[in-house]
């Protein structure tokens, strides 16, 4: 249903309500000037104090009508799976979307994160969440962007097609500007609306969506923390805590893996949601035809220490898939990671994986990065900051932005790139480290410049 079938029904349950008001002013009317009422309203002229407990429960249940239908607001996000977990983030991004009149509710909020972590499952849990369904009458509706749409002929397309949508015809518009400024104002002319934009890569995709629209709230899910620069709620999707991954690891398998071995499961996923899913359903299956389940997840265990996170993709065969379908990098790890890899300028990818000898967990100092990299690759220490904010920007990698500046890999992405490079390359660069800086170098060094225990000699 489009919504202008919805705001019929404020407009019917406003009718209820003038129709309740007439007949209470008829009945008082009649009470003051008639000397009987006919049949059973008899008893209430004899009894006129009753009236108002039975206006009040009148008003109540208009009142409960009102609030039913404004929690059954047209929308266009699908309920959020049924194995997800709640997430300290959907309170955040709920109450960013709830403040009342005196402080004024946020006009866009962010959620952002590397590919991977939920981003888009926490937005349709917020569209989904009771108080934010009625906190939006006029609607919530859901576009996803994704990175294949770039260019003004495709952006106008996908603005144009969300214009449709809010006016059951059709709307046509080549460039982007236009389409922007007709969506803001059909958005401006109903009441409030909550509009989700998922899978968000470039400021270009989001502008026209941006235009006018001021009673509209944007929620907006992108892997570039930094999208917007103006004021917005900034919500940080990244690991799940420890119970949280163990109930996603565990589903549909309580019980059928020994706790060490689920330990040592939950390690190797990094608490990364979108691993901790597909090893369990790529152990379920297997289960679930009568194989053991802890022969099973000590192979899955085996694939992931060997190939690092790809190793789920090898097990479920995944053949070769769009990196531009949002759907289908949901369903593979290397999907997901390659299509940021794939954003960055030319040698960038192999820059990154360097990155990986330095040992796991640790924020390696920035001058060591520039340092490595003007080893390998020569590369100025201007270009090499720019690649550094565009892995920031991509969220394969974060920053520490205290004293000297750090760069921070997540183990999951370390594992994948230590992986692609092979054993072999990981020894060389990390010998060609040691020989620049020198065990236990100065200046605090050492502790950079030799391999993690887990990486010296063979590759996990």
């Amino acid at each position: 249903q489009g919504p202008k079938r919805q705001e019929q029904g404020p407009a019917i349950l406003g009718g209820v309500g003038a129709g309740v008001a007439l007949v209470a002013a008829t009945l008082l009317d009649q009470a003051l000037g008639q000397d009987s009422w006919p049949g059973p309203l008899e008893w209430f002229r004899a009894h006129p104090w009753v009236g108002f407990p039975v206006g009040y429960v009148l008003v109540w249940v208009l009142g409960v009508g009102v609030r039913r239908w404004r929690s059954r607001v047209s929308s266009r996000v699908p309920p959020p799976p049924e194995w997800v977990v709640d997430r300290d983030q959907l309170s955040t991004a709920a109450r960013a979307l709830l403040r009342r009149r005196w402080r004024k509710p946020s006009d866009t909020v962010l959620i952002c994160g590397a590919g991977g972590f939920g981003k888009t499952i926490l937005a349709t849990m917020v569209a989904n969440h009771r108080g934010v369904r009625r906190r939006f009458p006029g609607g919530i509706d859901m576009v996803t962007i994704g990175r294949a749409v770039r260019g003004p002929r495709a952006i106008a397309a996908k603005v144009a097609g969300t214009a449709r949508y809010l006016t059951d015809g059709d709307v046509e518009f080549p460039d982007p500007d236009e389409a922007g400024s007709r969506l803001g104002a059909l958005m401006d002319s109903g009441p409030r609306r909550l509009l989700i934009l998922d899978d968000v890569w470039e400021y270009d995709q989001l502008a026209p969506f941006m235009r006018g629209g001021s009673r509209c709230t944007r929620l907006i899910t992108t892997r570039d923390p930094h999208l917007l620069t103006e004021a917005v709620t900034r919500i940080e999707v990244g690991d799940m805590e420890p119970e949280q991954a163990r109930e996603v690891l565990t589903r549909d398998l309580s019980g059928l893996i020994p706790p060490s071995l689920l330990d040592e499961l939950l390690a190797v996923t990094g608490h990364w949601a979108l691993l901790l899913r597909l090893t369990n359903r790529l152990i379920f299956q297997q289960v679930s035809t009568g194989r053991d389940p802890v022969e099973t997840a000590e192979e899955v265990l085996a694939e992931l220490r060997a190939r690092g996170p790809v190793g789920v993709d090898h097990l479920n065969e995944v053949g070769v898939l769009d990196i531009d379908d949002p759907r289908q990098r949901a369903g593979a790890v290397g999907v997901t990671i390659k299509a940021s890899t794939d954003l960055l300028p030319p040698g960038g990818f192999e820059r990154y994986a360097e990155l990986s000898i330095f040992p796991q967990g640790d924020p390696v100092p920035v001058k060591f990065v520039l340092l490595l990299w003007k080893e390998t690759a020569g590369t100025p220490p201007g270009e090499a900051h720019r690649l550094i904010d565009r892995l920031r920007g991509l969220s394969l990698v974060s920053l520490r932005e205290t004293g000297e500046g750090g760069v921070i890999l997540h183990d999951v992405l370390r594992d994948y790139l230590r992986a692609e490079l092979g054993e072999e390359r990981v020894s060389r660069l990390t010998a060609r480290w040691l020989a620049v800086v020198g065990p236990g170098g100065d200046g605090g060094r050492g502790a950079f410049a030799t391999p993690h225990p887990d990486d010296a000699g063979t590759e996990r």
